[in-house]
């Protein structure tokens, strides 16, 4: 589904980081582990084709990233790449239904309610979905963010510490959410770490523990 092969990565300030070769098939569940500075963001970010290497190779979904720049990067991961990262950002202006609308308009495909309300619906936000943003609890734009990554149906699913911030119960619960949603979909679900409480609800993991060079 994803492979990363023999890549350098060098940063603005002329740093270079390698990453070990990593791959995933369809529907598997992968954590990568590491702490501050390990290069864990920057790997979900070529995978998500935000980032590209200085050398090697990114394949997500039998695609070469090297080969879209772009809108048709913009495209693909719109189509194929649901990502979680720590700050949601959604679009403050936009109720909680029109910010997953506007990610079916942006990826190119036809906007779809029903499939947007039954998200909602399944995620506990039904009754939210005509609030904005700012009338949510963290919890629930975490649940927005969430659905906003899944509406697609993406292929491959990226969480950036999805549970840093949260305590135990919380924590769970955002990861069992993440689980839920990447089997209904069939996705391959990878989340990027430093929290130790979640290892043990994943059988593959990759511990990043590089230096820059």
């Amino acid at each position: 589904m994803f492979e990363v092969k023999s890549i350098r990565y060098r940063y603005p300030d002329g740093t270079t980081l390698e990453l070990p070769d990593w791959a995933a098939k369809q529907g598997e569940h992968r954590l990568l582990l590491g702490p501050s500075g390990s290069g864990k963001t920057t790997l979900l970010h070529l995978l998500a084709g935000v980032l590209h290497p200085d050398q090697g190779s990114v394949t997500v979904a039998d695609t070469d990233l090297a080969k879209l720049r772009g809108a048709a990067m913009d495209r693909f991961r719109g189509r194929h790449i649901g990502l979680v990262f720590q700050q949601i950002h959604l679009v403050h202006a936009l109720t909680v239904l029109d910010n997953l609308l506007l990610a079916q308009y942006l990826a190119g495909l036809p906007q779809d309610p029903e499939r947007a309300k039954s998200l909602l619906d399944e995620l506990g936000l039904g009754e939210h979905m005509k609030r904005y943003p700012e009338q949510l609890s963290q919890g629930q734009a975490q649940r927005v963010g969430l659905a906003r990554a899944v509406v697609n149906k993406p292929r491959l699913i990226l969480a950036d510490e999805p549970t840093a911030s949260l305590d135990d119960r919380h924590c769970q619960t955002v990861l069992e959410l993440l689980q839920q949603q990447a089997a209904a979909c069939g996705a391959t679900l990878v989340v990027a770490t430093h929290d130790g409480r979640i290892k043990a609800s994943f059988e593959h993991r990759l511990d990043l523990d590089v230096e820059t060079a």
